[in-house]
């Protein structure tokens, strides 16, 4: 894989935006960018990307708060304009700048999930303590486990193992084009994760793959999971490959806090599991639509 001069300026200007949302992570930005057809704008004065599935677009962003209202100034030339996943930070500089411009909608569904990475490596505390005995279970019941880094040796039997976890959840929900494109992804990027400057993991039971999960940091204190799959047939392998994930994450990189572990897409059971976890906050995310 050889990253783009367009990809090499867009990893280089989200690192440096100092974020929390998952929209900021470069790795969710190549995994998606196939299936929302992200694209740079050239001809703005701030950092926007375009969603063209859904003629929209990302904020603006400039650490020159001028070129962002210039930009949005420009963008308002074009017809029906909206703006999608806004922080409350985002939409305040829009009802400042352009009050009365704007209709604002919370989109719950993509908000995210931000944890205490101390939290999850650790899981004290009495509101995680299911979590811990899911843990316990796990450990009293599979002896022969380990973890190793996702790396060129193990990962022709991740893929295998990705594959059969796309086949399993297409015989038990059926056609999905999101699954489609993570699959898709999962094959073109976990490869090159060094390359793209991410990590992941591996566990292991029984000398086969049981996990898998892979990540960015955003920010120096917040890290990103793009990626986790885990056997149903292994009761505890998602609980595990979370945990020893952020035990990891935070040997490797000392000043990481948090974790940021996306948004539940309006998914109930999604919703439930993430809540189950005690997010240290949700992140709130917004549409701003012009008025009619």
């Amino acid at each position: 894989m050889t990253l783009s001069t367009d990809d090499l300026q867009i990893r280089e200007i989200l690192a440096s935006k100092n974020s929390s949302a998952c929209e900021d992570c470069f790795l969710g930005f190549l995994v998606w960018r196939e299936k929302y057809g992200f694209k740079l704008c050239s001809d703005c004065k701030s950092f926007v990307i375009r969603i063209e599935k859904n003629n929209s677009f990302y904020f603006p962003f400039s650490s020159d708060k001028t070129a962002v209202k210039e930009t949005v100034q420009k963008l308002l030339e074009k017809k029906d304009l909206c703006f999608e996943r806004l922080t409350a930070e985002q939409v305040k500089f829009l009802e400042e700048e352009f009050p009365l411009t704007f209709e604002i909608e919370e989109d719950r569904g993509n908000s995210d999930y931000i944890y205490s990475i101390e939290a999850l490596s650790s899981l004290a505390g009495k509101k995680l303590s299911k979590k811990r005995n899911h843990i316990n279970g796990f450990l009293s019941k599979y002896n022969d486990w380990s973890v190793k880094m996702l790396d060129s040796e193990n990962i022709a039997e991740v893929l295998d193992f990705a594959d059969k976890w796309y086949l399993s959840r297409l015989e038990s929900e059926g056609k999905n084009p999101s699954l489609d494109f993570e699959q898709k992804a999962m094959h073109e990027f976990l490869p090159c994760l060094d390359q793209i400057g991410a990590d992941g993991i591996v566990l292991y039971v029984n000398g086969k793959v049981a996990a898998f999960t892979a990540g960015q940091r955003i920010s120096p204190t917040v890290y990103d999971t793009v990626f986790e799959k885990a056997s149903d047939e292994v009761k505890g392998s998602y609980n595990m490959i979370n945990r020893e994930f952020a035990k990891i994450l935070r040997n490797k990189y000392p000043d990481l806090l948090y974790i940021n572990r996306e948004s539940d897409v309006n998914h109930l059971g999604l919703r439930q599991a993430k809540l189950s976890y005690m997010p240290e906050k949700i992140l709130s995310k917004y549409i701003a639509r012009v008025k009619k």
